[in-house]
């Protein structure tokens, strides 16, 4: 087999992409900090007489906050998820689509913003010693419980989930779940067609919401064997114990994170010009804080997230035994979402959860040659 054919289309989509990518981490930075140096202190003045209450103005203050980092990355998620997709013709959406899920998302991220750091300032309060483990405590539950039930109350507000409804297909991955012992609540599509022609799958949930699914764009473009090979790459990461693996992981980045915060907390409130962390007008410092650490951290997360991408990679090729395939279902991928097969280090350390599709392909032709008889 030949080497994925080089498109210019796709050239211009990857760069494109990644210059966006960098400015999500840096538009977040200019956002905090504009806050800080310009709005802080009048809107936290503007908080407090209208409530009367330097307790009650922590909501106000919070929401305030949001609200203005929230439209002022606005034009580049506009611009990124939407312009950008059309201009490519990889999106398949009108615009009152994707501003109805921009709403949808921005109140659910509101709703979780304010409560989480309101609770973080609770925890400061009431555990002056000890807020960091509280707050690292908490932010892992909440992590688990959001696993939990992600695919029970948030993909649904997004996606529709739909049966498998070819047979075939359904009895190749009730096989390939016999064989492999995997048990798992449910394997279905999900209509992400009336969003984008890009393919895709996940392996979502913990325990009794566990389930496998699989874009309609996938079902309806890839054979059958295609598809068993990437339902068998999702399978291992459930065989893998790759979610476990993941919450131990960000458990212990957050862990550490909030740490550090207490051990600079000192630095924190002098920058933000506060008696202590308790007052809330150290937030725009601390988002910046928590930015900025963010950046630094991606490369590990993303090192770590390629690793067990591989693992699942040679477990569907080792359960499938088509090696092949593995190559062919990789192609279409990378030809129907525009990925570029061989991204530079630097994007790739920055920007590549997946092993570039290159390497991945790299990776079964190998399998190809070991199971080769030799001469």
């Amino acid at each position: 087999m030949g080497e994925i054919p080089h498109r210019g289309k796709e050239k211009k989509y990857s760069l494109l992409k990644a210059r966006l990518a960098l400015c999500g981490f840096v538009l977040p930075l200019a956002a905090a900090a504009i806050f800080h140096f310009f709005l802080s202190y009048p809107i936290w003045r503007y908080a407090v007489n209208l409530t009367d209450s330097p307790g009650a103005a922590y909501p106000v203050y919070v929401l305030a906050f949001f609200l203005f980092v929230y439209f002022f990355l606005l034009p580049l998620r506009f611009f990124s998820s939407f312009t950008v997709e059309k201009k490519f013709g990889l999106s398949t959406r009108a615009f009152t689509s994707w501003l109805k899920d921009e709403a949808k998302s921005a109140l659910l991220t509101l709703a979780l913003w304010v409560v989480s750091i309101l609770f973080f300032y609770a925890a400061i309060y009431y555990f002056p010693a000890g807020w960091w483990a509280v707050s690292a405590f908490a932010w892992i539950s909440f992590s688990v419980a959001l696993s939990f039930l992600a695919p029970v109350l948030i993909v649904p507000m997004f996606l529709k989930y739909l049966p498998i409804d070819s047979n075939e297909l359904r009895e190749r991955i009730s096989g390939l779940a016999e064989r492999t012992g995997v048990r798992v609540q449910d394997i279905c599509r999900v209509d992400l067609s009336k969003k984008t022609l890009k393919a895709n799958a996940a392996l979502m949930g913990i325990g009794k919401t566990r389930k496998v699914v699989l874009a309609d764009t996938l079902t309806g473009n890839f054979t059958p064997e295609e598809v068993e090979s990437v339902a068998a790459h999702e399978f291992g990461h459930h065989k893998l114990k790759h979610i476990p693996r993941l919450l131990v992981f960000s458990s212990a980045l957050a862990l550490l994170g909030f740490w550090v915060l207490y051990l600079a907390s000192g630095a924190v409130s002098a920058f933000a010009g506060t008696d202590g962390i308790l007052d809330v007008r150290t937030l725009p410092v601390i988002f910046f804080f928590a930015q900025f650490v963010e950046i630094l951290i991606v490369p590990v997360r993303n090192f770590f997230s390629r690793r067990l991408e591989r693992e699942a990679d040679i477990y569907a090729i080792e359960t499938t035994s088509r090696p092949g395939t593995f190559i062919d279902a990789l192609r279409k991928l990378a030809r129907m979402n525009f990925a570029e097969p061989a991204p530079s280090v630097l994007r790739k350390i920055f920007l590549y959860s997946h092993p570039p599709i290159s390497e991945r392909i790299a990776m079964a032709r190998k399998r190809i040659e070991e199971r080769r008889p030799a001469d």
